[in-house]
């Protein structure tokens, strides 16, 4: 694997987590609705689902040659 690929790879990772933190920030300040917590917790539940598209097994990537 390329070392642009793996770099693309972790700035992948860097933006799903910073994506993560954030809602999870706005889980501290948002109304206490069914509607906001849902909202929330799928968009943290969206960004570590295993399969989801912007998050392929990167456990099973190798190392740079």
């Amino acid at each position: 694997m390329s070392l642009t690929a793996q770099q693309d790879k972790t700035n992948n990772v860097i933006d799903l987590y910073k994506d993560i933190l954030r809602a999870v920030e706005d889980l501290a300040t948002c109304s206490y609705t069914e509607d906001a917590f849902t909202e929330l917790l799928s968009r943290i539940q969206s960004a570590v689902c295993p399969d989801h598209k912007g998050f392929p097994a990167y456990a099973k990537t190798s190392p740079l040659d």
